[in-house]
């Protein structure tokens, strides 16, 4: 499943904290709980190098030392946005992204969710 939450960076010129978005791909550990197994983007973007939002020198934070350390991570899943879940019906990979195919494969007894943009 790819989930979305927020997560904190150190920005150490400032000497401040500051609070970005972060979306991953997540196996579930049980109904309410998910493990991270790699972070797809940061703030919207790839999670390569440094990055910056405002493209200030103050503003820069090491993105793939973020994406490393958020793997293997826990989340509650009631503190996450979830995006995508992968299905597994009728023996084909259905990326199931809107509210009424979550439904269906809810009635068929193969996911249990809840759902959330």
């Amino acid at each position: 499943m790819i989930i979305e939450y927020n997560s904190s960076v150190f920005l150490p010129a400032k000497r401040a904290w500051r609070s970005i978005t972060v979306r991953a791909k997540a196996r579930e550990l049980s109904p309410k709980m998910v493990e991270v197994v790699e972070v797809v983007a940061i703030d919207g973007e790839a999670p390569t190098g440094y990055a910056s939002r405002t493209g200030s020198k103050s503003q820069t934070y090491n993105a793939a030392g973020i994406a490393e350390r958020e793997k293997g991570a826990k989340k509650r899943l009631g503190t996450c946005s979830q995006i995508a879940m992968i299905a597994l019906i009728g023996g084909i990979n259905c990326a199931i992204l809107c509210q009424c195919c979550a439904m269906l494969a809810q009635n068929n007894g193969l996911v249990n969710f809840v759902w959330s943009l």
